[in-house]
């Protein structure tokens, strides 16, 4: 079986060392599009970065899904604490958020079934 090769993306060099925008995220999606064919796997690199915001946490998340439906695996290294622990709060975040939508959508399927 053929290992997959890793294309890293090294964040302080791409964007800085700290990042606080969704715009910042927009330059990853693109700069993965341009160099990664599909069944690749990306390293995101946080080694230099000192702060990442929410709304950008938010966003590097969405694209991890975005983009394993493409058969890309993103994996995050060297984060540090705090750069990890946003990453942390927002996963938990969309967490609730996801189970708050099913749990409404079973609630109109479940009204639906009433009338």
């Amino acid at each position: 079986m053929k290992k997959q090769k890793v294309i890293k993306i090294d964040l302080a060099s791409l964007i800085a060392k700290n990042i606080a925008t969704r715009q910042s995220a927009e330059l990853i999606r693109s700069e993965i599009f341009r160099i990664a064919p599909l069944k690749e796997n990306i390293e995101i690199d946080f080694s230099n970065v000192d702060f990442i915001s929410r709304s950008f946490a938010d966003e590097i998340l969405h694209l991890k899904d975005e983009v394993k439906k493409r058969d890309i695996a993103i994996q995050f290294s060297n984060t540090n604490n705090e750069v990890e622990n946003m990453l942390k709060i927002v996963t938990s975040q969309v967490s609730k958020k996801q189970r708050s939508i099913d749990f409404e959508t079973a609630n109109l399927e479940k009204m639906a079934c009433h009338f």
